[in-house]
């Protein structure tokens, strides 16, 4: 099961399409996912099983906003929030290996680079890979 956790933390969401800024400091960082994207939900489900130690907070966009639809991925932590291809590497440098490789091959190369395959992805995810209600488990 995903060790997601309550949004009784106190973060208040502002422009969920383009920032989350977390009112208060958490231990752990927090990840915004599209829990409908059959592809954003099998790979959180892969960074969970990796993340042993429990060390990132994730949480479906769908449980804090009624928005249809989120393109990028957002990653929260001290009070800075990364979107897209920085909140992706920050969340594979986070996890195990062999994971946590690929974080470090994306860290090297160029941004906008990573940011622009990224984008390709979301924006094709649900005709690709499908969509579903959020399932956490």
């Amino acid at each position: 099961m995903l060790s997601c956790f309550h949004f009784e933390v106190g973060c208040s969401i502002s422009n969920l399409n383009t920032v989350i800024i977390a009112e208060r400091h958490t231990e752990r960082p927090i990840v915004y996912f599209d829990g409908a994207c059959n592809l954003c939900s099998a790979i959180i489900r892969l960074i969970d099983k990796l993340d042993l130690k429990h060390r990132i907070n994730l949480i479906p966009f769908q449980v804090v906003t009624n928005k249809s639809e989120l393109n990028h991925i957002i990653w929260v932590k001290d009070g800075e929030s990364f979107v897209a291809g920085k909140a992706l590497i920050k969340i594979l440098l986070m996890s195990a290996y062999p994971i946590k490789l690929l974080g470090h091959l994306l860290n090297v190369l160029p941004l906008n680079l990573v940011d622009k395959v990224y984008y390709l992805i979301v924006n094709n995810r649900y005709k690709w890979f499908g969509s579903k209600s959020c399932n956490l488990t």
